[in-house]
Parts: structure tokens; C-alpha cells; sequence
């Protein structure tokens, strides 16, 4: 049975990032991604998170804000958002605008992490220059708290913006640098780390967002699976990961910790104990491994959720 509601990236929530199969048809997928947001909301997840790739990137959406609208529909007590959505490929006020209105259709249970960006590719599906994502990030992210965050002052302007400050919604920066936390402090907004990163390396940067006062949830992303993984699984997550990266970014290199597997409780003991090294809020959990059946993926949902999601909850 699903917990009580509570807010998005709470303290000790555990959320599933959902990755569509683009194996099947843009229908397929579809209804493969609401039958599977129902059964994580079932099986005791906090929420859903969607991320953002394009042009047919396997497992990832062209537009997860505009799906997270559709599995909110689908669900009663699970949030959702986009985590992360490539900011610098968007406008950052249209964006704004487009989440506020989400969260004014589903009160408490909307939040978005904003990313600038790793594979070259998507830039150049988009046209848009991949040499230029920090600057636009930067730029489009002042647009997006500008609209966000000040519209609650004034008596013009979009009337979903304007009630966002009273949602408390939270808004994160996906940041897998100093550079990144700092100006996720600077923004006043929270933290999303990326799987499969050394914990003690993410408990430094998380430790330098809070001595710059950043204010909000600093959440990390691990990727499990009970029993054993199937055969070369790892090794093809891996390179999926590191072809899409520019060989300047730090996911062309690899992964850092592999896929936690094995029993539950030893799972929930090992993401514990990583959570409080890292000195978390909460933890989006994947489960999608390149060339698993879609069916398996939804088993494992449950299976996940009703075996090792309390347990963890309990140790976090």
C-alpha cells in the first residue's frame, strides 16, 4: 500500500525514475509508462520522476513535463516532475510557466530538476550550440526563478506564477560539480546528483552546498536490482552512458559505483549507509537496464516497492 502523501523530495522519500521502453510505438510507450506509475504508487514509491533526452535516445523523453501532467492524472497520492529536463534547450520563462500550471492542477505534488546538458547530441538535434549550454543554462535558469519566485509580488503577470511561492514546490539543479552546487546555493535551489558517483565525493559537494547556505533537498540517484543482474547488463548501461557523453564531460568516463544488487535488505542497507555519507534528503531509485523486457522492468517495480522502499525508507 502507498504511504501517506508527502511533499516532493522530502526527507527520506524514495522516488522511481521511469524510463519509457522506445522499443514499442510512442503509444506503447505511453501506456507502458501509466501502467508502470500506477504500480510504483501501489508498491509504496513516493513519486515519479521523468528524465530528458532527444531524437529516440533510448529510454529517455522529449518532453517529460508534458508527461508528468499525464501520469499525475493517472495516480492519486505519487508526485512527479521532470528530473532533469535540459534547461538550456528551453525558454526558461515558457518553462516556468508550464510548471506552474501543472502545479496549480495537481497542488503538492508537482517538482522539476533542471540540468544543462551532457550529450552533444541533443544540442545538435535541437540546433542549438552545444559550446553555449553553461551560458544559456545560467540565463535561462535567472528567467525561470525570476518568474518563479517573484511573481507572487505582483498583481499582473501569469496568474499560475504568481501562486507558485505559496506551493512550496521544490525546484532542484542537477549539479555534479563544485561549480554546480554553488550555483544551485546561489539560485536558492536544491540539488539532484547523478547515479553512480562516489558517495564520498558527493558528500563533499553536498557539504559545500550547505556552507553556502543552499536551502533545499539535496537528493542522489542509485540504480538497483533484486537477485542477480542479468548477463552483461552492467556493461551495456555503462556505454550507453559514455557514447551519448562529450569526451569533456565526466559521464564519457564511467561510472564510478556499479548497479546495487542482490537481496533487499542488503540493498537498503548499502543505499543507507551511502545516503548519510552523502548527507542526502532522499533518493530517486532506476530500474531501467538497457535490453531487459518492458515486462520484467514493471515486475521489478513492484518487486522493489513492496520488498526493500519501507525498509530503506525506515534506515534513511
Amino acid at each position: 500500500m502507498a504511504p501517506p502523501p508527502r511533499r516532493p523530495f522530502a526527507a527520506g522519500s524514495v522516488s522511481l525514475g521511469l524510463h519509457p521502453d522506445t522499443e514499442l510505438s510512442a503509444r506503447g510507450q505511453i501506456d507502458l509508462l501509466l501502467q508502470q506509475a500506477v504500480v510504483a504508487e501501489i508498491a509504496g514509491f513516493d513519486g515519479v520522476t521523468l528524465s530528458e533526452h532527444h531524437n529516440g535516445f533510448p529510454g529517455y523523453l522529449p518532453q517529460p513535463l508534458l508527461v508528468t501532467n499525464w501520469l499525475l492524472a493517472a495516480t492519486s497520492t505519487v508526485w512527479s516532475g521532470p528530473a532533469p529536463t535540459i534547461l538550456s534547450v528551453r525558454n526558461g520563462r515558457l518553462f516556468a510557466e508550464e510548471l506552474a500550471w501543472t502545479a496549480t492542477k495537481f497542488p503538492g505534488r508537482v517538482t522539476a530538476a533542471l540540468a544543462p546538458g551532457y550529450a552533444r547530441a541533443d544540442f545538435d538535434y535541437l540546433n542549438v550550440p552545444y559550446g553555449e549550454r553553461a551560458q544559456r543554462f545560467e540565463r535561462q535558469l535567472r528567467a525561470l526563478t525570476q518568474t518563479l519566485h517573484t511573481s507572487g509580488d505582483c498583481s499582473d503577470g501569469d496568474a499560475a506564477a504568481r501562486g507558485w511561492p505559496a506551493s512550496g514546490a521544490p525546484v532542484l539543479v542537477a549539479a555534479n560539480s563544485a561549480g554546480g552546487v554553488a550555483r544551485a546555493a546561489r539560485f536558492g535551489l536544491g540539488v539532484m546528483f547523478p547515479g553512480g558517483e562516489d558517495p564520498v565525493r558527493l558528500a563533499r559537494l553536498s557539504q559545500q552546498y550547505r556552507a553556502l547556505g543552499g536551502p533545499g533537498p539535496v537528493v542522489w540517484t542509485r540504480t538497483v536490482w533484486l537477485g542477480e543482474l542479468p548477463a552483461d547488463v552492467s556493461a551495456r548501461f555503462r556505454r550507453r552512458y559514455q557514447d551519448a557523453a562529450d569526451t569533456t564531460m565526466r559521464q564519457h568516463s564511467g561510472f564510478r559505483i556499479g548497479i546495487a544488487c542482490g537481496d533487499a535488505r542488503d540493498i537498503a542497507a548499502e543505499l543507507a549507509e551511502e545516503h548519510h555519507t552523502i548527507g542526502a534528503d532522499a533518493i530517486d531509485v532506476r530500474l531501467h537496464l538497457p535490453g531487459v523486457p518492458s515486462e520484467d522492468i514493471t515486475a521489478m517495480i513492484d518487486s522493489v516497492g513492496t520488498q526493500m522502499v519501507s525498509l530503506l525508507r525506515a534506515l534513511m
